[in-house]
Parts: structure tokens; C-alpha cells; sequence
């Protein structure tokens, strides 16, 4: 029989709204402690619970949870840029500009038609 050894890194959860968040986990299962990959204190075992909810207090680690749901954001966005237009990463300040700017567009287009049939 083949036993999977446990990963003892910190791995924050999603809530139902889709965003990461905290959580406290069973030290019971983690007899070596629990490392976290937020990067405050590179490589500390956390060995108690009490240790580990003042880590997750912490600036550092309010700070990196923020950066994984900014990431998980940007992810999205990009996700949806790609699926509205089906056009290359380059393109996209092209079509930001065109969401942004309509009239402008269409006052290009418009003197475009306009020089073609003159």
C-alpha cells in the first residue's frame, strides 16, 4: 500500500465570491508544522496554531493575499479580452482605445468612407 505523504505548504482557499482567503488548518495533520509561501520568514515552520494566526495577521501576508486575488483578476480580465475580441495580447491597447475613445472611431471611419468615395 503506498502512502502520500502530506504537503506541508500553506495554501490560502477561495471563498464563494471566487477571492482567496485565510484559513486555519488542522495542525493536527502537520506534526512537522506548516510553511508558508508568502515569503515573510523564508522557510519557518509554523508548529502551533497560535504561531500561525499571528503569521497570517501580518502585513506581509495580508500583502500577498492581495497580490494572488489581483493576479486572479488580471487572469479573468485577460481570459475575457481574449474570449470578446479573439485578438493577440498585442492588439489589446488598440481595443482599449477603441472602448474608450467611440466617437473618435467612428469620425475616423466616417472621413475614411468619405476620402474613398470622393
Amino acid at each position: 500500500m503506498d502512502i502520500k505523504k502530506k504537503d506541508n505548504i500553506y495554501k490560502p482557499v477561495m471563498n464563494i465570491h471566487g477571492y482567496f482567503m485565510d484559513y486555519l488548518p488542522n495542525f493536527a495533520e502537520y506534526p512537522q508544522g506548516i510553511m508558508c509561501s508568502c515569503g515573510s520568514r523564508h522557510r519557518k515552520q509554523y508548529t502551533t496554531v497560535s504561531q500561525f494566526r499571528n503569521h497570517l495577521k501580518t502585513q506581509k501576508h495580508q500583502k500577498w493575499i492581495e497580490i494572488l486575488n489581483l493576479e486572479k483578476k488580471i487572469r479573468q480580465l485577460e481570459n475575457e479580452l481574449q474570449f470578446r475580441y479573439n485578438d493577440p495580447y498585442q492588439s489589446r491597447e488598440q481595443l482599449w482605445y477603441q472602448d474608450m475613445y467611440p466617437e473618435k472611431n467612428e469620425s475616423i471611419l466616417e472621413s475614411t468612407i468619405s476620402s474613398n468615395y470622393c
